[in-house]
């Protein structure tokens, strides 16, 4: 009967650590389509479930300071993910044309799939693609 106890306290008190096997992220997106009107991006990882991840992601896009409120009102979440890395690029200078954004197994490979969007949307202005974000979900690196 003690061995019972112990192993049902002990199976609760698992329950409550994060297991990164479990982790879920998201990513939102509220993009226009003249991007010279604004961005805006959020994106969460490490969450319980994707349901928390999408409101997380979704959460932070819609609370994007810096992106008015018509751009704000656009984001939606795009992906999900498990134990993968998140990147966002963006055309940086006044007048921008180019935006990307990638799910892929490690920051680096994100990266450079952000970065390859970006340049292929931003035409002559590629130059001026950078990674504004991103994060690692899980286990990836």
């Amino acid at each position: 009967m003690r061995k019972i106890a112990f192993a049902a306290v002990l199976t609760g008190l698992l329950s409550l650590l994060p297991l990164s096997a479990n982790a879920t992220g998201a990513l939102a997106i509220g993009e226009p389509q003249n991007l010279a009107d604004g961005f805006a991006s959020g994106w969460s990882t490490g969450q319980a479930n994707e349901d928390i991840a999408n409101a997380k992601a979704y959460e932070q896009c819609r609370d994007k300071a810096d992106a008015p409120d018509h751009i704000r009102a656009l984001c939606k979440v795009v992906r999900t993910f498990n134990n993968q890395c998140v990147a966002i690029a963006l055309d940086t200078e006044p007048g921008a044309t180019g935006t990307g954004y990638a799910v892929a197994p490690s920051k680096a490979e994100a990266e450079r799939q952000a970065l390859d969007d970006c340049r292929s949307t931003a035409g002559n202005r590629s130059q001026y693609c950078r990674i504004i974000n991103g994060g690692c979900d899980g286990n990836a690196r």
